[in-house]
């Protein structure tokens, strides 16, 4: 039987990150190569890592069985159209994916990043084998995912899985969507900056910092962490709000899908062990069912993995499906 290998893609805002995976879902190799660069077109910088990946396998392109990318925004299941990303906004109703067919044999298929995320967790991480599955993903915004009966589950537009613009907070904060009180608001990298802004402007020192002058243009979410694991209390009490309104998040989709498994990933997840215990709590007040009360709450396992070996498992299902529907067409 021939071995089949896929490629897996995740683009964020800074990098691509591109794997050679077995279809076993073995990660062969990877190679990373900056989401722009100059002006080498974006099909051709993903063609060149992929031609990059190959060599050092040993294969050629022909070789591979199938492309899978996944990205940030709102695309299409279905045809792989991006109708819109924030790290492309020049990309509206872009058919990446007719564009990568163009020069590779391999289907292709483009999906979002957070999908890919959970896929590759259920398939080789710390929801193998889970059939009904949420994804929260904390970065500079708040993404997620659904799994329903071992498929994900994308609604009727592709747009499934906008966690980060439920209502938490009736009354909240305006959210740049247009609402107030997303989730978003509370529990993202940028929720996050603004709260400790908020805290310093109202006099009180957090960690190291006693002004907004201190913060500088890089601090993150990261750097509150640091600052909560040397004790500092005001750093704590940010995170416990984070805790509270993501567990108002998590109680919702647990009564709404009845989930056996809510994994949070994203760069804010580091934090975990700082935001863990009120999230808990917050789970525990609001889910009414003993039952449901059991869902296993944890955080992603794959790290930057994830997304590439996703994105290759959505390639080589994608694959599946076309075979089984060359397979019933009339000759």
């Amino acid at each position: 039987m021939t071995m089949g290998w896929f490629i897996g893609a995740d683009c964020g805002g800074t990098n691509l990150r591109l794997g050679l995976v077995e279809e076993t879902g073995r990660l062969l190799a990877t190679c990373k190569t900056p989401s722009r660069k100059g002006s080498t077109p974006f099909s051709q910088r993903i063609l060149d890592a992929v031609a990059e990946l190959c060599r050092g396998a040993g294969l050629g392109l022909d070789d591979l069985s199938g492309l899978g990318f996944g990205l940030p925004g709102v695309v299409d299941p279905l045809s792989g159209v991006v109708h819109r990303s924030p790290h492309f906004p020049e990309w509206r109703h872009f058919d990446l994916a007719a564009e990568l067919r163009e020069h590779l044999a391999a289907p292709v298929v483009v999906a979002n990043d957070a999908n890919c995320i959970l896929v590759g967790e259920v398939w080789q991480g710390r929801g193998r084998g889970s059939r009904d599955a949420c994804l929260f993903t904390m970065g500079s915004g708040i993404g997620g995912a659904l799994l329903l009966d071992g498929r994900l589950y994308t609604g009727a537009a592709g747009l499934a899985g906008e966690f980060g613009h439920m209502t938490v907070e009736v009354q909240g904060l305006p959210c740049a969507c247009g609402n107030r009180g997303c989730l978003e608001m509370y529990c993202s990298n940028s929720g996050i900056v603004r709260m400790v802004a908020e805290f310093l402007e109202a006099g009180y020192p957090v960690g190291p910092y006693t002004s907004t002058q201190d913060l500088g243009p890089d601090f993150d979410a990261l750097d509150l962490w640091q600052a909560a694991e040397q004790g500092d209390a005001m750093a704590q009490k940010i995170f416990d709000t984070v805790g509270t309104y993501l567990g108002i998040g998590i109680a919702n989709l647990v009564q709404i899908t009845n989930p056996s498994l809510v994994l949070v990933g994203g760069g804010v997840s580091a934090a975990w062990p700082f935001f863990e215990d009120t999230m808990r709590e917050e789970i525990e007040r609001r889910v009414y069912s003993e039952e449901q009360r059991g869902v296993t709450i944890a955080p992603c396992s794959l790290g930057d993995d994830a997304g590439v070996l996703g994105a290759a498992r959505l390639a080589a299902e994608h694959g599946e499906r076309l075979g089984r529907s060359r397979e019933s067409s009339p000759e």
